[in-house]
Parts: C-alpha cells; sequence; structure tokens
C-alpha cells in the first residue's frame, strides 16, 4: 500500500477483511455446488420413476386389453395359470399378424441362466392362415427391467395364487416391482367371468 501525506487515510484491504471475503466466497461456492448436485441427483431419481411408470403402463395398458378379451372355448381349457404364468386365448388384436384372430396369449415372468429376471409374451393364433410353419408361434422379450412380477386370481370371493380346473375367474390382478424398486399393481376385470 502506498502512504499518502500527513493527514490521510490508507487506502487498501488489511488481511482480516481479505480472510473474511475469502470465507464468504467460499460459503457461497458450497451453497451453489449443493444446490447443483441435489438438483441433479433429485432430476435423476424422477428420471428412473419416469422410466418405471412408463414401463409399467405399457405392460398393463396392453395385458388389459387382452386380459378383458379372454375367450371361453369349451372344448379346451380357457386359462391356466399361476403366480408368474399366465395363459388364455383372446379375441385382441395380434402385434405380429396382420389379421385379427382368437389366439393364444401366455405371460411367463422368468429367470434366465445369466440371472436376469425376464418378462414374456408368447402369441400363437388359433388357426394358422399362414403357409410357414414357424409363423404360428411367436414369441419375445417383454421387459429386462423388473425386479418381480406376479397374478393373482379371484372368483369374485377369494384370491389364489394359481387356477384351479372348473374354477371361474372374474379378477386378475397384477402387481409389478421396477429394479428401482417402484411397486405397481393393476386389476382387470373380465366382463363374462368364465
Amino acid at each position: 500500500m502506498k502512504k499518502q501525506k500527513k493527514g490521510s487515510i490508507y487506502s487498501g484491504f488489511t488481511l482480516l477483511e481479505v480472510l473474511i471475503a475469502l470465507a464468504i466466497s467460499s460459503l457461497i461456492f458450497l451453497v451453489i455446488i449443493s444446490t447443483y448436485s441435489l438438483t441433479m441427483n433429485t432430476l435423476e431419481k424422477w428420471d428412473t420413476k419416469e422410466e418405471d411408470y412408463y414401463v409399467a403402463r405399457n405392460i398393463f395398458n396392453r395385458m388389459d386389453n387382452e386380459i378383458s378379451s379372454i375367450y371361453s372355448i369349451s372344448d379346451t381349457k380357457s386359462f391356466e395359470g399361476d403366480e408368474k404364468t399366465f395363459s388364455f386365448y383372446t379375441t385382441a388384436g395380434s402385434i405380429y399378424f396382420p389379421f385379427s384372430c382368437l389366439m393364444k396369449i401366455t405371460y411367463k415372468f422368468i429367470t434366465n441362466d445369466e440371472g436376469q429376471n425376464l418378462l414374456t409374451r408368447e402369441e400363437e393364433p388359433l388357426i394358422n392362415f399362414s403357409l410357414e410353419e414357424n409363423v404360428i408361434f411367436k414369441s419375445y422379450v417383454w421387459s429386462e427391467d423388473l425386479k418381480d412380477f406376479s397374478f393373482k386370481y379371484s372368483d369374485g370371493h377369494n384370491w389364489y395364487d394359481s387356477i384351479k380346473e372348473g374354477q371361474k375367474l372374474q379378477i386378475v390382478r397384477i402387481t409389478l416391482t421396477s429394479l428401482h424398486k417402484e411397486k405397481f399393481t393393476t386389476i382387470i376385470y373380465i366382463p363374462t367371468g368364465i
């Protein structure tokens, strides 16, 4: 600092003032960084939740369309199911075939050899309109992003883990748990109560 003439005041900052300004600047910087970090963590959590909701909504919408259109065939078992598998005939439209027909749909929740949980969907038309034999049966993995998936069945009075032969079926409850442990449940009513 320069000295001025006698009777004037020194200009500049003292060491104490510099240290106080540095401490205040550090606090402001820490607040900004922690706010940014918290915001990014919150956005990431919402992003994974949104993804989970999207997967659950797509699965439930497709299953609702197919299960609410269950068709009873008198000479065969119209539906079979346990906690991890549900198989039924439906009049809902096909994903693979350009025509609409009665088909058997099977949903399975399995664990593959690598320990990965998979929800699979199989589609088999009752009548093969194609001349190719391999076109009759189509199967694919619906989702790889699930921790758990289960079916429960009701006759309108009680809930069961599996469908017994000759049992009436009125309601199917589906529970899905995502890898992020978000749990989703839907109930699908079967209009005819077969």
